[in-house]
This record gives C-alpha cells, sequence and structure tokens, in this order.
C-alpha cells in the first residue's frame, strides 16, 4: 500500500528531515531551522508542526527502510541495528494497522524487510515489552 502525499512532501523531503532529525536529534529543532528558512505550512503560514514532520520523516523511511537503514548507521548516532528495525517495526505498526487499520499490508512490509518476528505484536506497547 503506498503511503499517501501530503502538502509537506511539496516543502521539504521526507530524506532531509531523516537525516536532520538523526543529526539534531529532536523534531522540535526542526521545526524552528525549518521555519528560520522560510518552509511554512501554505494554509496557516505557521511553522510546520512536529506532527506533520514526524508522519512525513517515518513514511519516507518505511518506504526507504534500507536506504534509510543506511543513513542512520552511517550516521553513528548510537542506534544499533536491531533497535533500528524494532523502531521501524513500530511506526509501520502505527500506519498500517493503527492509522489504516490494514494488518495485512502490516504483514507485507515485515516480509518485505524480513522482520516477521514482529508480526504478533498487537500494539505499540508491545514493542517495548521484549528487549531488542
Amino acid at each position: 500500500m503506498p503511503l499517501y502525499k501530503t502538502f509537506i512532501t511539496d516543502l521539504v523531503s521526507g530524506e532531509r528531515i531523516f537525516r536532520d532529525w538523526l543529526k539534531h536529534g529532536s523534531l522540535t529543532i526542526l521545526t524552528k531551522m525549518y521555519y528560520d528558512e522560510g518552509l511554512r505550512n501554505p494554509n496557516t503560514g505557521k511553522q510546520l508542526s512536529i506532527v506533520s514532520l514526524s508522519d512525513h520523516c517515518w513514511r519516507w523511511s518505511l518506504e526507504n527502510f534500507d536506504y534509510a537503514k543506511k543513513i542512520a548507521m552511517e550516521a553513528n548516532v548510537g542506534i544499533k541495528p536491531e533497535v533500528f528495525d524494532a523502531m521501524m517495526a513500530k511506526h509501520a505498526f502505527t500506519i498500517y494497522v493503527s492509522l489504516y487499520k490494514d494488518r495485512q499490508s502490516f504483514y507485507n512490509w515485515l516480509q518485505a524487510h524480513n522482520l516477521e518476528k514482529y508480526r504478533d505484536y498487537k500494539s505499540n506497547k508491545s514493542f517495548f515489552e521484549k528487549k531488542v
């Protein structure tokens, strides 16, 4: 299932948000940084919300999982590969199951990225009940 496009995709790439998040460690910092660069919500003229940046960042990283993982590992910010995998599986669950109510797309995404061990999780909380 392709993930939808929003106004933010025309303003800043998901890859840039992902890289900037790794570099600065905070989406709050990015809202101010992008505002100072003139990137504003076209509907309100205000700074981009943390929710819109987060949504765009994680949707991009789900669609580009292998590349996003490579970027994260090369950034050397202390994210271990297994932690990255669990984090991404959690975001896939949130988007596909919690938002779209489409568990099959979640399963397909897990299978495509060899992450079937997360198949039986029932909620976002369950991702953190097991140690990775």
